[in-house]
């Protein structure tokens, strides 16, 4: 569900029931004579089409196409806007999704640079009571699917990191850890045993 593409009133009845929002995250800088500008913002983009095609139940935010490159500036083309200005557009994006009902964040990330600025806000959320993570693409790569991107395996990991994220915020409680995630305790026994997760947070596979 692209929230670009959908009306207000869409985007209000989607966080009534669902609190997830992915953010792709890119960059517009030089990446050599032979490919374009945008690489780090297509490949993030790309998935996130994919994403849309097999699950279209996940909210997804408009990808941000500028990052953090200072060291490309120069190069005609580049746009960066340095890793604290890119820390203050992505706290101003979340606080306001966040007030619309969003709790649970995933960073779809395609460039290297803005690491640090999407570590520092995924703190910042995790901190507030959120839960965020960061999803490197070509950290991913080698467990895709040679066929094609296995969305369905991607998305399960980062479920998975973040009911461990829960369960050790809340010390192993798993009434709690369901209030953090924002599920129902029954909901949260229910993904735990389908990923074979143990109050611990350990996986059983």
């Amino acid at each position: 569900m692209y929230m670009e593409r959908s009306t207000w009133t869409q985007v209000r009845d989607y966080f009534k029931e669902h609190d997830l929002v992915i953010i792709g995250v890119g960059s517009t800088e030089c990446h050599g004579r032979h490919n374009p500008l945008g690489t780090d913002t297509m490949a993030p983009d790309k998935i996130l089409e994919l994403l849309e095609q097999r699950d279209g139940t996940y909210l997804v935010a408009p990808t941000l196409p500028y990052g953090a490159t200072d060291d490309l500036v120069g190069y005609p083309g580049t746009v960066s806007l340095g890793v604290q200005g890119l820390y203050d557009v992505l706290s101003s994006i979340t606080r306001q999704l966040r007030a619309y009902g969003a709790r649970r964040f995933v960073f779809l990330n395609g460039h290297g640079g803005n690491v640090k600025s999407l570590s520092m806000a995924s703190m910042d959320l995790n901190d507030a009571g959120c839960l965020a993570a960061v999803v490197n693409w070509w950290r991913v790569a080698p467990q895709l699917d040679p066929a094609g991107v296995n969305l369905k395996d991607m998305v399960a990991q980062m479920e998975i990191g973040m009911i461990r994220q829960a369960l050790s915020q809340s010390g192993g409680v798993v009434a709690k850890a369901s209030e953090i995630l924002g599920l129902r305790r029954t909901t949260l026994v229910e993904k735990m045993k389908k990923y074979g997760l143990t109050a611990a947070g350990s996986q059983e596979f």
